[in-house]
């Protein structure tokens, strides 16, 4: 895909995404093994980059869990995305004897971070899907999952609550706005 149809995918998929990405855009991107990748930050690290956003998901997406229809159509449009500080999990792409192609660059899988990284917080409900993260402060992250009705709540690691969503919209108007805070607070968000 070209910039021009990466950019109507992403408009399309989420208005929210697409208006803190469309003010970045101008700072540069590249298009690198089929991902876009916006604002680079040297400054943060040789190879990071304010947005990436995956190549979608090409075929069946079989989780070994239930997850809200409008998860499984956003990996198909984006296979994982990092947005500030924020990840959004996809399905990784594995080697012959099914396992992670750690060669390959790709976001979080979302099959084991359920299987492992889940257990760190210890009290979010078994059916919940835990499909993105952020850095909540210098020394904590919180996890977001996907409840069976559809909503979305994040939770930190003490097992409070720091916020629930309707949708994945509702969730994504939000928490942009906070990681890009975070990362401004950090100073990460523009060079000196």
């Amino acid at each position: 895909m070209n910039f021009n149809e990466w950019a109507e995918l992403i408009s399309n998929r989420s208005p929210a995404i697409y208006s803190h990405m469309s003010k970045f855009v101008e700072k540069g991107f590249d298009i690198e093994d089929g991902n876009l990748r916006v604002y680079r930050r040297l400054w943060v690290g040789d190879r990071n980059y304010l947005f990436t956003f995956f190549q979608g998901f090409d075929g069946l997406i079989n989780l070994p869990f239930s997850v809200a229809s409008y998860y499984i159509d956003f990996l198909k449009d984006f296979n994982g995305c990092l947005l500030y500080g924020l990840q959004l999990f996809g399905v990784a792409q594995t080697t012959e004897d099914n396992l992670i192609d750690y060669s390959k660059f790709q976001a979080q899988d979302i099959i084991q971070a359920n299987r492992t990284l889940k257990k760190s917080y210890k009290n979010v409900p078994e059916q919940f899907i835990y499909f993105g993260v952020r850095p909540y402060s210098f020394s904590e992250n919180v996890g977001y999952f996907i409840e069976p009705s559809g909503g979305i709540s994040g939770y930190l690691k003490s097992n409070e609550v720091i916020g629930k969503w309707r949708n994945l919209e509702e969730f994504l108007q939000t928490t942009l706005e906070d990681a890009k805070n975070f990362e401004s607070r950090m100073g990460r968000l523009y060079s000196n």
